[in-house]
């Protein structure tokens, strides 16, 4: 038979084994709650009773606010009101995090059910298989966290703050780390990243990923190099004479055969079209534009939100237009766009390793790509790029065959 204690809303109960388990059972909302305390140091004696007591009428009074709202509903709503007031890019980001990773996970059920190791189990789940711990933590993460935020102010229950504190991420084996090589990204990647990126660096990315050009080099673009030739072709080319070092400085390329001319295909000379025209309507809508010495083909600007040059962005605005932009700020700005849109790292080179990987793939030989890159020998584009040509030794042979044909 169970014995009582004088203790209230305790109960001890013998077990086969002659061992005892304890339980607590709070009143809550007119029906008792039973809960058998667990057996370890944190819960023993009548000090211990008395926490895991109060530890059992917390949880169950919050449960008693909160409403049956599935998380997929609450997720949903939350993207509805996320349309009024963010971005279509965030908001498409938002959609894909719900869509892909916490819907199938959390979906079905109650949003105040998700647990703290609910969470960690995603995370152990999701990186490094899936996503980049980077990842996980700027979108994935962000978007669960704002999710609950919302509902619990929606419902006026306390938020946790310790459902998302001190999580644990799995650790990577330090054999396979090293220096980062350069990354080729595929044209869906590059398509993702444009969509996030704000709209004011989207023509500098494209013109990088279309030339090939070092972030220095890019920055330090002035109008009078640029030409677009006559004709129908719409074609052009672009001189290289400057670039961009850490301290804000125009100064030489990197080596004497960085200084070329580039060509440029019709879609680039389309992109700086369009480019000059905005740039073109922004100095007379601002006139405190400044432009030391040249005019600048990708100066800092107004930053907005959106497409189009229409409203401007709720973050803070450059102190001067028509200056130099900051390396490192254009460098965070990809970086952050990147892992907002699920890519992981990305640096500005990439976009050079993207262009020369895309013309190799495309059939470009050796000597075409190292000029275009404007290396100081082809030596130095093969030992960064000679693993992507043809070197199945058995498919040369049977080139060779096709070639001189002795009957």
């Amino acid at each position: 038979m169970p014995r009582r204690n004088a203790l209230p809303h305790y109960q001890e109960r013998e077990n086969k084994d002659g061992s005892l388990s304890r339980y607590v059972y709070p009143t809550i909302g007119g029906k008792p709650c039973w809960r058998k305390i667990p057996d370890n140091g944190q819960w023993e004696g009548v000090r211990g009773y008395r926490r895991y007591l109060a530890k059992v009428i917390e949880e169950e009074t919050n449960k008693a606010h909160h409403s049956n709202t599935l998380f997929g509903e609450v997720a949903t709503a939350w993207l509805e009101e996320r349309h009024k007031t963010r971005s279509a890019g965030t908001v498409a980001l938002d959609g894909k995090n719900i869509r892909v990773v916490l819907l199938p996970r959390f979906g079905s059920r109650p949003w105040y059910e998700i647990r703290r190791r609910d969470i960690q189990g995603m995370i152990f789940d999701l990186v490094p298989r899936q996503y980049q711990r980077s990842t996980v933590q700027i979108t994935v993460l962000k978007t669960l966290r704002q999710i609950i935020k919302w509902q619990s102010l929606r419902e006026e229950v306390p938020y946790d703050s310790q459902l998302f504190a001190g999580l644990e991420y799995p650790r990577t084996n330090p054999s396979k780390e090293g220096k980062r090589k350069g990354r080729a990204l595929t044209p869906e990647e590059i398509g993702a990243l444009l969509e996030a990126i704000p709209y004011h660096h989207r023509s500098l990315i494209q013109i990088m990923v279309l030339t090939g050009l070092r972030i220095g080099e890019a920055l330090a673009m002035e109008w009078k190099h640029y030409a677009k030739e006559e004709g129908k072709t719409g074609t052009g080319y672009y001189r290289v004479e400057r670039t961009l070092n850490h301290r804000q400085e125009m100064v030489n390329p990197k080596t004497p055969g960085s200084k070329a001319t580039l060509r440029l295909g019709s879609q680039a000379v389309a992109i700086l079209e369009r480019h000059r025209a905005e740039q073109a309507r922004l100095r007379l809508q601002y006139p405190g534009w400044i432009d030391q010495g040249d005019p600048l083909i990708f100066p800092t600007q107004p930053t907005f939100t959106g497409e189009g040059t229409s409203v401007l962005s709720p973050r803070r605005q450059p102190d001067q237009l028509g200056r130099c932009q900051y390396t490192d700020n254009v460098r965070k700005a990809i970086q952050r766009a990147a892992a907002n849109a699920g890519l992981g790292k990305v640096n500005p080179h990439d976009f050079r390793h993207t262009h020369a990987s895309k013309l190799i793939s495309e059939g470009c030989n050796i000597k075409a790509v190292s000029h275009r890159l404007r290396h100081t020998s082809i030596q130095t584009t093969l030992d960064i790029y000679g693993h992507l040509y043809l070197d199945d030794q058995q498919e040369v042979a049977d080139i060779a065959d096709r070639a001189f044909n002795f009957g």
